[in-house]
């Protein structure tokens, strides 16, 4: 037998053993052999010089029946840079943003400090359905306009409309489209964890991905390294419940948009009645956009606002309101055009798809308007936000798989709860009820506007990564500048 005949054979049996003892804290689902290495290929540039590997993770299409249908899921990572200690993992949000595309792009990675990066692979992933995983979900054109019945005839038509898009999902999509929830990507996340050689996770999730984060958190209790989870979504609400709570949160952060156009010579629209030009768009609305297809309607200006909102505001950037204020002010002269966010119908039907399989949400026309109606104490995005987000789950069809409920975790100070002051998708009551919902977690705050932490503050990272590199180093509480 030749030496490298032997050394695969010894790397063979000590794969074996290393996956046994990976397997030991926690399997997935009992019956599917989950593997204990990935196939790591380049597949594109990424920071700097600093190329991404790809490889691909079959896993159950439905981990209840191990042995049945799989699926593909598309993973990225960036090596570390200097000796390794670990692999972090991002936990993608939306639902529907591709992990992969964020290290292709730069993006979390790019912010995380060296220091970090020199110990540390940093990997992200598709979730099931979503990008370079197979299959993705595919929907019919979703019925554009956000409706708002005003009516029960009106209510039962929404209802009938939302079932036929979902059966357009399923048709286009296959069995997947049943099996989106976060459940399902908490055990997909626990293949990938063994399949890295990870003994225990260690990750960041941000958004929706602090879902899929305390999600697997309830169901893999021993395999927590260290995680942190940044801009909340609260599992404790119905879906209802998340967006009158949303509501409220945007309305917040639209009156600090408009202090600080009062305020500031650098916002395009200072001088003027930010407030009443808003309520004048909504008022013109189709508004004009040449070469657009369409003018700019409601719901399109809505969506604008409340997207350059969650961008927030970091001073000496034009992210955010600085642009916000100048789309406005092109709109209010003529040209609404950059407005108009191009529609991607996958990303609706896998943000509908996991969201109300993982949300309950009120099933009948009385139910839907008295909560409805509370919605108007936000004036400007209670009732646009509730239909939105509640109203898109009508018609699903489906109990929730793990319906809404107080998380059941037991002491996890390998836990960081972090959030934005203002952040108007998350807000900061979602991060202090989760807090509540884990013993003994590290909480974070950031004084700043706009969604998730890491991406508002340079000590906000620096914290956010200290934890992850050593959880027991960190302080239990900390608050941190914009």
């Amino acid at each position: 037998m030749t030496t490298s005949v032997v050394k695969a054979a010894v790397a063979a049996v000590v794969t074996t053993l290393v996956g046994s003892a990976l397997l030991a804290c926690g399997s997935p689902a009992r019956g599917f052999e989950v593997a204990t290495r990935l196939d790591w290929r380049p597949c594109g540039m990424g920071l700097q010089d600093h190329p991404v590997e790809c490889a691909n993770l079959k896993v159950p299409l439905d981990w209840s029946n191990p042995g049945g249908e799989t699926i593909r899921l598309a993973i990225g990572r960036q090596r570390a840079t200097g000796e390794r200690t670990g692999s972090m993992v991002i936990l993608p949000g939306g639902p529907g943003v591709s992990g992969f595309d964020i290290l292709r792009a730069n993006g979390i990675p790019w912010l995380m400090p060296e220091s970090f990066r020199q110990n540390f692979d940093v990997v992200s992933f598709d979730p099931r359905g979503i990008g370079a995983s197979v299959p993705t979900v595919q929907c019919p054109v979703d019925p554009s306009s956000i409706a708002q019945p005003r009516t029960e005839a009106e209510f039962d038509a929404l209802v009938q409309r939302n079932k036929d898009y979902f059966a357009g999902c399923r048709k286009d999509t296959g069995p997947l489209m049943d099996h989106l929830d976060s459940v399902s990507t908490a055990r997909d996340i626990d293949a990938i964890r063994i399949a890295l050689g990870e003994p225990k996770l260690t990750s960041y999730g941000g958004s929706y991905g602090t879902m899929y984060g305390t999600t697997y958190l309830e169901t893999f209790p021993n395999n927590t390294r260290a995680i942190v989870l940044d801009g909340v979504v609260d599992h404790s609400l119905d879906v209802s419940g998340l967006a009158l709570r949303t509501a409220r949160s945007y309305e917040v952060s639209f009156d600090r948009f408009v202090a600080w156009c009062n305020e500031s010579p650098d916002c395009a629209l200072h001088g003027t009645d930010v407030s009443a030009l808003f309520q004048s768009l909504l008022a013109r609305a189709p508004l004009p956009a040449p070469g657009a297809p369409r003018g700019a309607s409601v719901e399109d200006i809505r969506e604008a606002v409340r997207n350059g909102l969650s961008r927030g505001f970091l001073p000496g950037s034009d992210a955010g309101w600085p642009t916000l204020a100048v789309l406005l002010k092109q709109a209010d002269s003529g040209d609404a055009t950059n407005l108009l966010i191009p529609p991607d119908q996958h990303i609706v039907g896998i943000f509908r798809g996991v969201v109300c399989a993982d949300f309950s949400r009120p099933s009948n026309w009385t139910e839907m308007s008295k909560a409805a109606e509370r919605a108007k104490a936000a004036p400007r995005f209670g009732e646009f936000t509730f239909w939105d987000v509640a109203g898109g789950c009508l018609g699903w069809g489906k109990s929730p798989a793990d319906p809404p409920h107080t998380l059941k975790i037991g002491s996890s100070p390998n836990v960081q709860v972090a959030n934005p002051f203002f952040d108007p998708e998350t807000p900061l009551v979602s991060a202090m009820a989760l807090a509540a919902q884990i013993p003994d977690s590290a909480f974070m705050i950031t004084n700043a506007d706009g969604h998730l932490s890491i991406l508002r503050s340079d000590c906000a990272m620096a914290a956010a990564t200290k934890f992850l590199s050593d959880p027991t180093s960190s302080p239990r509480f900390i608050t941190c500048p914009r």
